[in-house]
């Protein structure tokens, strides 16, 4: 025993005779416990959430960097020779009466207010280039407007043809011409003044990707899928060696959808309005694409995309938007083209010509009710 000697004698494990708390004192104890406990379970989950935003913020600010952030600058010394097919120029004379009367209208136009929408509706325009230099403009065969509207749950695309007749902003080669010549002159800021001036439509942000990456970013994709026409069929064929397809829902890569886009002549009676309808199912198709993708698969899209892409859209803003791109896959799409045609040719002027070159007279008195109707629906 005399190993145990002093021990309970000193007072240690005699607890047991001191005074038990009473049944409300241990209830308030047990409570702070808990409570001290429920805090500690808040502050850990709410330590993980912050690593994790962290991480996934550092995750999507690696691959937002990945965008080309280098200024597309246009060229002034091109003429409209340099922008056009040598078959697109002809030594047929100007239709002076049609230019008169464009001019006529365009003078009205011009004191029209923009489309008033509010702040549910972001319009991107969406410009598909064709430049083989870095920091240098092209072409710009594709021109989209694309309308978000948040309350509608609907994604708007208007196709503006490249040929339309417009005017210019002061200060370029040539007061009037073709649409995308703004863009091979100016830019993304040029090509949205020209369009802000003559179908008065807000463009909030620009997205431009050029046509040579685009085969890469839907092969990336695994594809789109496209109802095609025996005669889209057998051109995609006749231009792309890899892969024949056929007619109805095709599953087109990366070769065969940009053959899609630029085809205008599947068939006779071919034409641009055809050209862009197909672009707009192509966009459509790729919306509808990414909105299945996993995440492995978005991430290899984001590594062959992004570099592919110029845009004044910031980090912060994309990120902003990102969460929601789930559910915009779910929004209805609707599409559009301007000029608006129909078979009684009432809703543009008809085809002019103009240095040399054949475009499209638009009737603002049409197309600019039209357009705003179709926007804001």
């Amino acid at each position: 025993m005399a190993k145990y000697k002093g021990k309970f004698e000193n007072g240690v494990d005699r607890q047991y005779d001191a005074p038990q708390p009473s049944l409300a004192e241990q209830e308030e104890e047990r409570e702070e416990r808990g409570g001290n406990i429920a805090l500690k379970i808040i502050l850990i989950t709410l330590l993980i959430l912050l690593i994790m935003a962290a991480a996934v913020l550092a995750f999507a600010t690696h691959y937002l960097n990945k965008i080309n952030r280098e200024e597309i600058k246009g060229d002034m010394t091109l003429t409209h020779t340099d922008l056009l097919e040598p078959e697109e120029i002809t030594d047929e004379e100007d239709t002076t009466e049609i230019i008169e009367k464009v001019w006529q209208d365009f003078e009205a136009v011009k004191e029209m207010p923009m489309i008033e929408t509010d702040e549910n509706v972001v319009n991107y325009l969406l410009i598909g280039c064709d430049s083989r230099d870095s920091g240098m403009a092209g072409r710009s065969d594709a021109m989209m407007v694309v309308s978000l509207n948040k309350e509608t749950k609907k994604i708007h695309i208007t196709s503006l043809m490249r040929a339309c007749f417009v005017v210019f902003p002061e200060g370029l080669q040539y007061p009037d011409g073709m649409l995308n010549w703004a863009f091979s002159w100016g830019g993304p800021e040029t090509l949205i003044e020209t369009i802000e001036m003559n179908f008065k439509i807000d463009i909030d942000h620009y997205v431009a990707v050029n046509f040579e990456a685009f085969k890469d970013v839907v092969d990336a994709m695994g594809g789109v899928e496209v109802q095609l026409t025996g005669g889209e069929a057998g051109y995609i064929n006749t231009e792309v060696v890899s892969g024949l397809v056929g007619s109805g829902l095709q599953t087109l890569n990366g070769d065969q959808a940009l053959a899609f886009a630029r085809c205008r002549h599947a068939y006779e009676g071919d034409n641009d309005f055809r050209r862009t309808s197909r672009q707009r199912l192509l966009i459509e198709a790729m919306i509808r694409k990414v909105g299945s993708l996993g995440l492995t698969e978005l991430t290899n899209l984001a590594d062959t995309l992004l570099p592919a892409v110029s845009t004044d859209l910031s980090n912060a803003e994309i990120m902003a938007e990102l969460v929601n791109v789930p559910e915009y896959a779910s929004y209805e799409i609707d599409q559009m083209l301007v000029p608006v045609e129909n078979q009684a040719g009432t809703s543009f002027i008809g085809v002019m010509r103009k240095y040399g070159v054949e475009m499209y007279a638009i009737d603002w008195s049409t197309n600019l009710p039209a357009l705003e109707a179709f926007i804001k629906n």
